[in-house]
């Protein structure tokens, strides 16, 4: 699909493309700083992958995607994060999210706003998703949770309100972490990988 896109520039009268219905969209690993296609003209789009681009900013038109529900933001570290965040909090129906690989040190006060986001892929990302400031920004919603090396050094008590997550896929060998977030969360499995 994304060939359609990279080799046919598409125009508002481009046949081609506004005579589609297009479910699912991947522009991963082009090297992108932008993306070459107004979104919005793709109203039933599902899922988006637009991982390992260097992206700086999310068009507009994404708050037009309102039967999406899985993007993949990995691997772009030079997003900005809350504008873009905040755009995605205009997708009601997104449930999946990979913000893996993004040199994330905090979870941006957005992500809370994400209010039916059952996934969340935080993988190698510097930081501890389960700190304070990050764990209050986590939304309640959020069922599976993947922290693949990230720092798990403390556990804040504001973990609790994540009362529907029950796994939580992870690397890491710090044993505390794991009990005390068990503890909190008895529903809690812990996937290692």
């Amino acid at each position: 699909m994304s060939t359609i896109a990279k080799t046919h520039q598409p125009t508002s009268t481009s046949p081609l493309i506004d005579n589609l219905v297009i479910r699912a969209l991947s522009f991963r690993n082009m090297g992108l700083q932008a993306l070459p296609i107004d979104l919005g003209r793709f109203p039933s789009l599902e899922h988006l992958d637009l991982s390992g681009n260097r992206l700086t900013s999310l068009p507009d038109s994404l708050a037009r995607l309102k039967h999406l529900k899985g993007l993949n933001l990995a691997n772009n570290p030079k997003m900005n994060w809350p504008k873009a965040l905040l755009l995605i909090t205009e997708c009601p129906a997104l449930q999946r999210l990979s913000l893996a690989d993004n040199n994330l040190t905090v979870i941006p006060g957005e992500m809370l706003h994400i209010s039916r986001l059952r996934v969340l892929h935080l993988d190698q990302n510097p930081m501890n998703p389960f700190a304070a400031r990050n764990a209050m920004n986590l939304p309640e919603s959020l069922r599976h949770l993947s922290v693949m090396a990230c720092q798990l050094a403390e556990v804040s008590p504001q973990i609790r309100s994540l009362h529907r997550l029950h796994t939580i896929t992870t690397d890491t060998d710090n044993d505390h972490a794991l009990e005390v977030l068990h503890h909190m969360l008895p529903q809690l499995r812990v996937a290692m990988a």
